[in-house]
């Protein structure tokens, strides 16, 4: 049986964005309506906050999740995932810390161990803060980032 594929958190972006920043490589992506992306891996967690539209994400022991704007998802690295996007396609910021970074306290670590969602209006304005920085760049966005993604 083929490997699944790993891939980018940008497969299938008609626009993205990223920057490595510290520990952490942020994104924020559109993806199509009604596109699919086949059964994937990251090589990284993600920590992914849907910003608009929305996605189903199903993990390969088949619990899927219903992703729409508020929802906050993690994909553990190499967690076999696919998507579906939702009739308005999906625009996701997405926080990948570097497991081999160190940086991260050990609670921090284990939440990233396992598939979950939560909603958290507290996450998703981290969230739409970090796409606008991304979006609109300046001298400070750097340390702006680094510290909302801790």
């Amino acid at each position: 049986m083929p490997a699944t594929p790993q891939v980018l958190v940008t497969e299938g972006s008609t626009w993205s964005r990223s920057e490595a920043i510290g520990p952490f490589l942020i994104t924020t992506a559109r993806f199509p309506a009604p596109d699919t992306i086949a059964p994937h891996t990251h090589d990284r967690p993600c920590i992914a906050c849907m910003l608009g539209g929305s996605f189903d994400l199903t993990f390969r022991h088949g619990k899927t999740y219903g992703c729409a704007p508020g929802t906050v998802a993690v994909e553990p690295a190499g967690e076999t995932h696919c998507n579906c996007m939702g009739s308005a396609g999906a625009e996701v910021l997405v926080v990948q810390p570097d497991p081999g970074a160190g940086d991260l306290p050990t609670r921090a670590s284990r939440a990233l161990e396992q598939p979950a969602q939560l909603r958290d209006p507290a996450i998703s304005a981290l969230g739409l803060r970090m796409a606008a920085e991304l979006r609109r760049p300046d001298d400070l966005s750097d340390l702006t980032l680094e510290g909302l993604a801790l």
